[in-house]
């Protein structure tokens, strides 16, 4: 089990309706076109220096892309938190 997924899991031990998250402050990130065109590399990280990246596949990039354009009062209805 991870760190973030320990901090979590406490925090949904404590808090069982699932209000609280852990959450970082985005300091940079880059996107990138994975080798072989398959797919992006997405590359996240904090201003102190906590970085990661994931392997976003094609037919996530336009979901992905449409959430982010979405005004937060409508993407936060039509997202659900998954459950560790």
């Amino acid at each position: 089990m991870t760190l973030p997924r320990m901090l979590q899991s406490a925090l949904d031990e404590r808090f069982p309706d699932g209000t609280l998250r852990v959450v970082h402050p985005l300091g940079v990130w880059r996107l990138e076109q994975a080798e072989g065109n398959q797919g992006l590399i997405l590359k996240l990280g904090t201003s102190d220096g906590f970085e990661v990246a994931f392997a976003v596949p094609d037919e996530d990039a336009g979901s992905l892309g449409n959430a982010l354009l979405s005004t937060p009062n409508e993407t936060t209805k039509s997202l659900t938190r998954k459950p560790n």
